[in-house]
C-alpha cells in the first residue's frame, strides 16, 4: 500500500514538474535553434537524459524552465529589448 502511494505521489510530481522539450520550448517562446543553443551552453540543463546521439530524450524540472525564463526576461529589459 505505501508503495502504491509512493507510486502515486511521484507520478503526480512529474506531471506537475516535468517537461518535455516542445513544453519547455513553449514555455520560454523559444525557436528550436535557441532552446537547442540554450540547452549545449548549458544554461538550460535537462534533469534526465536517456539515450545517445540525436534520439536522446531530455527532460526539464519546471522550476528550472522558469527560472530561466525569468533571466531571459530581465537581460532583456536590461538591454531594453522586447521579446
Amino acid at each position: 500500500m505505501k508503495q502504491e502511494m509512493d507510486i502515486q505521489a511521484w507520478l503526480e510530481f512529474t506531471k506537475e514538474n516535468i517537461l518535455v522539450k516542445s513544453k519547455a520550448k513553449e514555455i520560454l517562446g523559444m525557436s528550436e535553434s535557441a532552446f537547442t543553443q540554450a540547452v549545449s551552453t548549458q544554461r538550460l540543463v535537462p534533469v534526465i537524459e536517456l539515450g545517445e546521439g540525436n534520439r536522446k530524450i531530455r527532460l526539464y524540472l519546471k522550476s528550472d524552465v522558469l527560472r530561466y525564463k525569468e533571466a531571459v526576461e530581465k537581460k532583456r529589459s536590461m538591454m531594453g529589448m522586447k521579446k
